[in-house]
């Protein structure tokens, strides 16, 4: 590690925006491990402009990490919250939750999940329907195909096998276990996922399990990891009466869609802000 010590404090942060921007690599030694001594790195030139533009520069991009570290705070903070409240607001082996809605006091059921949510297991078509034409039927074959809780297609076929429908919620069956997405499209499932026919509430509980290690259970000892048929429908679940379900579930969306908001104006910004480095700086 190297320090520098720019020639005044005013500097202090436009250089730190400029090597920011630089690609060091360019100047480093080439070798097994790559390296940049302090020969190489006061052989670096930069461009300086005036005082006050070096001012505003500065100022701009101090601006933009600030906003940038605000966002990921609140994100952190945010997800913070959803952790503690599904630990509180689903019952534990009492059957009643810490943390519940006024007016519900009854003790949640205990069902078998295929009870009130029917699971379908994938089938795979034939490799050779596969297809890269989006005019076809979107396949989900598992992990691969799922991103921050959504489909993300990738491989079509003009086979149906299995299909699962707008809403409904994909679970990975294959490594790692547990997965959730809920698809906002009518796809063909593959033998990776099953397709679950459930609420808000339903797609939070299970959710809830993968993040305790549920699956875990029915996947110790073995090679590969997977769960099948049996253990998804016959998974015991306790669920509160439908109006309670729907409270929560409509509660836990309204945290994805704020925790996914600051998401995406992170990665803006942060695009927004590797763009301006190039732009501005020579």
């Amino acid at each position: 590690m190297m320090s520098y010590k720019p020639n005044s404090i005013q500097d202090h942060d436009y250089i730190y925006y400029t090597f920011q921007n630089l690609n060091l690599s360019h100047y480093a030694q080439i070798g097994s491990l790559p390296s940049l001594n302090a020969g190489e790195l006061k052989n670096v030139n930069i461009v300086l402009p005036d005082q006050n533009e070096r001012s505003k520069v500065s100022q701009l991009f101090l601006n933009l990490d600030r906003t940038i570290t605000l966002h990921e705070e609140k994100q952190r903070q945010l997800e913070q919250l959803k952790k503690a409240l599904l630990q509180k607001m689903f019952a534990d082996e009492t059957g009643y939750p810490v943390l519940r809605f006024k007016r519900f006091t009854e003790k949640w059921e205990q069902v078998e999940l295929n009870d009130i949510a029917p699971v379908t297991m994938g089938q795979s078509p034939n490799s050779k329907n596969y297809t890269e034409n989006p005019n076809n039927y979107i396949l989900v074959q598992g992990n691969a195909d799922l991103f921050n809780g959504q489909v993300l297609p990738r491989i079509y076929t003009t086979q149906v096998t299995k299909v699962a429908h707008i809403g409904d919620i994909l679970m990975s069956v294959r490594a790692p276990v547990g997965n959730i997405a809920q698809t906002q499209y009518d796809v063909v499932i593959g033998r990776g996922v099953a397709a679950i026919s459930g609420n808000l509430f339903i797609k939070q509980l299970l959710n809830k399990m993968d993040k305790a290690g549920y699956w875990n259970k029915y996947i110790a000892g073995s090679t590969f990891e997977s769960v099948n048929s049996n253990d998804i429908k016959s998974a015991n679940i306790k669920v509160p009466k439908l109006e309670e379900q729907k409270k929560i579930g409509q509660l836990f969306q309204s945290l994805d869609k704020t925790i996914t908001l600051h998401d995406k104006k992170i990665q803006y910004l942060k695009q927004l802000k590797r763009g301006l480095l190039q732009k501005m700086f020579i």
